[in-house]
């Protein structure tokens, strides 16, 4: 039998891995989360620790967190050397799993997660734009509503932690945090799933009163909407907006994703003749 030694100084067999094809061991490794992966990668020698870190192993982790096909891109795109540095490096700047709703030429005006103490849920806030840029009207027919202009926010919430099991949350609930006299703002009408990673398990058009059940990495795209008084622009809504929340089930916790500072999100809109705005047309819009 080959034996392998920890850092700590510990030894492993690892042996039997070795006479196993690399077909199966690829396939023993799918079930592994990060964690267990960490700990087979600090084997000093030997086929566990070859595994562990090999970019075979890797490849499905990017799938299935960034929704990154690998075999049509390199790891140096994604900010690392192998796949697993490029995991390791979206996944400090949180970047968001990659579907058209989150495409680069898109706008991510708040986000939460990332970086070394990551939360379970991480959220990326996008706003379903007008082509002129101003906030949309409710229809005649709804006379209840205190104000008659609303904004949609596309919202991507992932459970990013892939050994937490189920997390539950509570869209419906979801509330936008403005500055002013209603300072805090409720979703309106029924949310919209418009994308989910695995909508053969979960379909598009399930009940949300129940909550929105995402398993490890599995992610959704819902659109809400939310009343802003009499805010003409879209600007006038951002330059109001601190944050949006939403709770999770059985727990005390909240998903809060700070908005961009005022300063930030002009560089992304232009002022027309008469007063109008359009949006930039840039390549350098903020990353997602």
């Amino acid at each position: 039998m080959n034996c392998a030694s920890l850092k700590d100084g510990r030894e492993t067999d690892d042996g039997l891995f070795q006479k196993l094809p690399d077909e199966l061991i690829h396939h023993i490794y799918s079930f592994f989360d990060i964690g267990s992966l960490g700990s087979m990668a600090q084997v000093n020698s030997g086929v566990l620790s070859t595994y562990a870190c090999n970019d075979a192993t890797w490849t499905s982790l990017v799938y299935r967190r960034f929704n990154i096909n690998t075999s049509k891109t390199r790891s140096k795109i994604h900010g690392g050397s192998t796949w697993k540095g490029a995991f390791r490096s979206m996944s400090f700047c949180n970047r968001a799993p990659k579907c058209r709703y989150t495409a680069a030429r898109k706008v991510v005006f708040a986000k939460c997660g990332g970086g070394k103490e990551c939360e379970p849920v991480s959220a990326w806030v996008l706003l379903s734009h007008t082509a002129n840029c101003e906030t949309r009207r409710w229809g005649p027919y709804v006379t209840t509503r205190a104000s008659n202009r609303f904004v949609e926010l596309h919202v991507c919430l992932q459970n990013v932690k892939s050994s937490s099991g189920p997390i539950t949350v509570d869209v419906l609930n979801s509330t936008l945090d403005l500055m002013g006299s209603c300072d805090r703002q409720h979703v309106q009408g029924w949310p919209r799933i418009l994308h989910r990673s695995e909508p053969e398990i979960a379909p598009l058009n399930a009940h949300l009163h129940d909550g929105l059940v995402l398993k490890p990495f599995e992610f959704c795209i819902i659109a809400m909407r939310f009343s802003c008084e009499s805010d003409v622009f879209e600007t006038d809504v951002l330059a109001r907006a601190l944050a949006l929340r939403v709770p999770v089930r059985s727990s005390d916790d909240m998903i809060k994703a700070n908005f961009l500072p005022e300063s930030d999100f002009w560089d992304y809109y232009m002022k027309l003749p008469g007063g109008f705005l359009s949006l930039c047309e840039k390549n350098t819009l903020v990353s997602v």
